[in-house]
């Protein structure tokens, strides 16, 4: 059997991983400046096409498709969607340059100051079965659509081993666009064949023809128009296209980080890790164009102001350098910040574990202190500590976004006062909200018992939690500094009592309530627009949300619409207009699966102010919602789940102050699916904010659901002032009374 060999043909510039010096890093203590300092609200584009798609689809496609085309036979072009007006970008228009001298050297807020680069290679590709004549064979399901400057791919099978084979690649008028030999060279039958269209070439369906002695075959493949804003490579110059007319892009310079020690490289994924420079703020022209000359760097990634994020087309194999952190900075340490931040662990008491567990500490800090966040594994000697790192896997995080390896700094080095050989991950992070706390978490699973040369410590996961808050007027005040709120305030009622259910089994005689209820399960349809050609937004999306708990009695802004009738597999651009006018690009939005819907989620951090949201998806002009975030409107009974089991707790919400409150428990019927039974009671009251926090005994961990008798409850809450109130289930998740527990008098 042949085997086709796969090309991996990376479009960035060249860049040297093995520098003898790291490059300058821009210091935390300077880094003031934001992604864009006065966001205007923005068109939003789709920014998701700007990596290869067909290199996405390939894996996507279990079986290879057939052309029909023969020896002698023809295949007969498909009809081009391109316009017959001519897309072309000004390759000769108006230039702007790099400036080393006018660049600026802070981190902006929003911007990592480390990514990570992912690395590549070529290997051994699809079985080529025998095949009797030369086919075309589909076997990634790319469609042979393409566009500029990305690669569209072409195997074929069924040639001798030995023969030549002349590839022409034929205009729709039938000129010869390109042409040259391919031998096989002994690959049994089989022909790997890449198409890349250059900038301003014709846009609409061209055939690639091929022969030789075994006969002939032809493909078309359509180069289609850029559907958003590109950045293309043109020669040392760097082109964009259609961003929005005058918009204000940045362009952010990366260098390589030279790391040394081979152990420690050998942990890192990604490969390579970047580091930010300078950067140089420019302007489109009338039509969304721009030329760049005397970029100098390695690696760049330019940001728009409203067109957000857009990589090199036709490949960059970059992660987003737009942080997930919103209200905090992440930074892989440098010598000189780990000898000037203070160590998080010299505030705190540290307690080592030695069995699986938890350890939770607390501490106060300055908005715009940076803090030394490590943890280290040693061992008696360097060879039990690299077997023991093959069983334990290191996850920082942060409010629970875990940090990635691009920001932490690994390191081996030598225990202080025993001697051994240690193993350090370390981060700084700095610019810490005043509005809220800040939960630092290390958790270190250990795959199996784990034996350093003294004590063997259980498999399991450990973790260290640290909940930082801070005051706005301690700390250094030259380092990174929180932006002022100057509009508005999050939602965020007063902290309440904290009790225990401890349920009764008898029944209460001040209400009439019934034994068995009937159980309701809410969800989105997506209905409201079957058969339209564009996607849609499912008709019951919420146009209003509250804020609501989420893993405690915190409140949060949570935004969320339901999509459905996406064209495509693949990740799309978001945008999120802010009620004061700012906008935030998000580029995680990703549709798994054509047949259902899709849900959009966007915790909001920090806790935004309440007001109106605007959220575009991509360009479409119909993938627009208007979300009204607003306070509870009445009583509320929220159930969730919190901590590492997930325990289950309950928040009684704007009830009369000192009400009397009683709680009703509920399970399923095991007999009669859909039906909810009755099995215990407790009453309360609530405290002068008309509030209660009520923890219980359940929880949805697997080791809790593990137990043959385990169940998730379903609560209704009657208040003597706020009458019945059931679970708030404004996401449409959970199974909720369908009636009225009450008893018709």
């Amino acid at each position: 059997m042949a085997r086709l060999i796969l090309l991996l043909v990376i479009g960035l510039l060249a860049a040297s991983c093995a520098q003898s010096a790291d490059p300058p890093q821009l210091n935390s203590a300077t880094a003031q400046s934001d992604v864009f300092p006065s966001p205007q609200p923005a068109t939003a584009t789709d920014t998701s096409a700007n990596v290869d798609s067909s290199d996405n689809e390939r894996t996507e496609t279990a079986e290879p498709k057939q052309s029909d085309g023969s020896a002698g036979e023809a295949v007969e072009p498909a009809t081009s969607a391109a316009s017959s007006e001519q897309l072309r970008i000004r390759l000769d228009g108006p230039t702007q340059t790099f400036s080393l001298d006018n660049a600026e050297r802070t981190v902006p807020r929003g911007i990592l100051r480390e990514v990570g680069f992912f690395g590549g290679g070529g290997g051994d590709g699809p079985v080529c079965d025998p095949y009797l004549k030369p086919t075309v064979v589909d076997f990634w399901g790319n469609k042979f659509v393409t566009e500029w400057m990305v690669d569209a791919v072409i195997a074929s099978c069924g040639w001798d081993p030995n023969e030549n084979v002349l590839v022409q690649v034929i205009s729709q008028d039938g000129k010869v666009m390109k042409e040259n030999t391919m031998t096989l060279g002994g690959m049994e039958g089989a022909l790997y064949f890449q198409y890349t269209p250059d900038l301003n070439s014709a846009l609409g369906v061209y055939t690639v023809r091929l022969s030789g002695i075994s006969g002939s075959v032809e493909q078309t493949i359509e180069v289609q128009p850029p559907n958003g804003p590109r950045v293309y490579m043109d020669g040392g110059r760097i082109v964009l296209f259609q961003f929005q007319p005058n918009e204000t892009i940045r362009l952010y310079s990366y260098e390589p980080i030279s790391i040394q020690d081979a152990f420690v490289a050998s942990q890192l994924s990604p490969s390579v890790v970047y580091t930010l420079t300078v950067w140089n703020e420019f302007v489109t022209d009338a039509e969304g164009q721009l030329i760049i000359e005397g970029y100098p760097g390695s690696i760049f990634r330019i940001v728009g102001e409203q067109s957000g994020e857009v990589k090199v087309t036709p490949l960059d194999t970059f992660h987003s350098i737009l942080t997930e952190f919103k209200d905090v900075s992440v930074l892989r340490p440098t010598d000189e910040e780990i000898s000037q931040a203070p160590d998080i662990w010299s505030l705190v008491e540290f307690i080592d574990h030695v069995e699986p567990g938890e350890r939770t500490y607390e501490l106060t800090t300055g908005a715009s202190e940076p803090l030394y966040w490590r943890m280290r594994w040693c061992a008696v000697d360097t060879d039990i500590l690299k077997a023991n790192l093959t069983n334990i896997s290191m996850d920082f995080k942060i409010d629970g976004l875990s940090v990635g390896n691009p920001q932490l700094r690994m390191s081996e080095e030598t225990h202080e006062n025993t001697g051994w050989a240690c193993f350090r991950w370390a981060t700084i992070v700095t610019n810490w909200p005043i509005d809220r706390a800040t939960t630092l978490e290390i958790e270190y699973e250990l795959r199996a018992d784990v034996d350093d040369g003294r004590q063997i410590y259980p498999a399991g996961a450990y973790r260290q939690v640290v909940i930082v808050r801070s005051t706005p007027d301690a700390g250094n005040s030259s380092a990174i500094t929180p932006p002022a709120d100057t509009l508005g305030k999050p939602y965020e009622p007063p902290p309440a009592e904290y009790v225990m259910y401890e349920p009764l089994d008898s029944l209460p005689t001040v209400d009439s309530v019934k034994p068995t209820i009937q159980s309701l399960l809410t969800a989105s349809d997506g209905e409201g627009q079957v058969g339209q050609s564009a996607p849609w937004i499912a008709a019951d999306s919420p146009e209003s949300l509250e804020p609501v708990p989420s893993t405690g009695p915190e409140f949060w802004n949570v935004l969320y619409v339901d999509t459905c009738g996406w064209p495509t597999i693949g990740e799309y651009g978001v945008s999120i207009q802010y009620p004061e006018g700012s906008v935030e690009f998000d580029t995680n939005f990703k549709i798994n699966t054509l047949d259902e819907c899709t849900r959009y989620l966007k915790y909001l951090l920090p806790q935004a102010s309440l007001g109106t949201y605007i959220i575009q998806f991509a360009t479409y002009e119909n993938m627009k919602q208007v979300v009204n975030l607003v306070p509870p409107s009445g009583p509320r009974l929220y159930v969730f789940h919190e901590g590492n089991q997930g325990s289950t707790s309950l928040l009684l919400h704007l009830f009369a102050p000192h009400e009397t409150v009683r709680l009703y428990e509920y399970k399923p019927d095991e007999v009669a699916p859909g039906t909810l039974v009755l099995v215990g009671w407790q009453e309360f009251q609530t405290d002068a904010n008309g509030q209660l926090y009520i923890g219980t005994p359940y929880c949805i961990s697997n080791i809790c659901m593990s137990d043959p008798n385990a169940y998730l409850p379903t609560f209704v809450a009657i208040g003597d002032i706020s009458g019945e109130v059931n679970e708030f289930n404004q996401f449409q998740e959970r199974q909720v009374v369908g009636e009225s527990i009450l008893v018709s008098p």
